[in-house]
């Protein structure tokens, strides 16, 4: 099984770590399994669209058989899941949901939402950026907080970073070293509770597909946690 993802800017990483974790907390395997197993899927887009936009009209003409694109697959894997970051653009929307059409497996993910996701695990920004809980408070306005129902949630992270030692909005660079941590500590179960409409069942059909793995592939087990092994003894 391989997972395919779609996505650029600061969302690529962070992205790439989140599928690992929720593969270790949800379907408990060592995620990807084989490197290939999980891999970015991008291409050269032409003139007047993005990355992304043109990757996904890409696979979608590739699932209709078009041969005039299918030069452009040539040594791209089999996927049974993709997962494609989004803006607020309606072509890439529109594409998402042709391609969902097309084929099994296929996740749109706003941007905006992918970013409420990153504060919904409070705990692991919070260490990453080392600032104090009232410096979420302050950037974020309302108490309790809410990710899901944040208008802004990349200027509640910008405001964060600007807080702390990196003195910068978030970007690629502090998103990357976000991702190395997150791939470790994120918190899945938070994740659940604080964004349930979106996060939840992403989750849930992630680690489904994944779970099927195991009928097809060698797998490599977690490690089980400290928990689970005292809860054993």
């Amino acid at each position: 099984m391989r997972i395919l993802y779609i996505t650029e800017g600061a969302h690529d990483e962070p992205l790439h770590a989140l599928i690992t974790r929720v593969g270790s907390d949800r379907a408990d395997l060592s995620w990807p399994i084989r490197p290939e197993d999980l891999a970015q899927y991008m291409t050269r887009p032409k003139r007047g669209h993005g990355r992304v936009l043109h990757a996904l009209r890409c696979l979608a003409a590739y699932a209709q058989g078009l041969k005039t694109r299918r030069q452009e697959f040539k040594g791209l894997p089999d996927f049974e899941f993709l997962v494609a970051t989004l803006d607020n653009r309606a072509p890439e929307k529109a594409e998402c949901r042709t391609l969902a059409g097309q084929l099994d497996g296929v996740l749109g993910i706003a941007i905006e939402e992918f970013e409420a996701w990153i504060l919904s695990d409070r705990q692991s920004i919070l260490s990453f950026l080392s600032v104090p809980q009232g410096a979420f408070d302050s950037c974020v306005g309302s108490i309790p907080y809410r990710p899901e129902r944040d208008q802004n949630p990349k200027a509640t992270l910008d405001c964060l970073c600007e807080g702390s030692d990196w003195g910068v909005g978030w970007d690629a660079v502090i998103a990357s070293q976000f991702a190395e941590e997150w791939a470790r500590c994120a918190d899945i179960d938070a994740l659940e509770t604080n964004s349930p409409r979106g996060f939840k069942p992403f989750s849930k059909a992630l680690a489904v597909r994944m779970r099927r793995a195991v009928n097809l592939l060698p797998l490599t087990r977690s490690k089980p946690s400290r928990s689970r092994r005292s809860a054993a003894g």
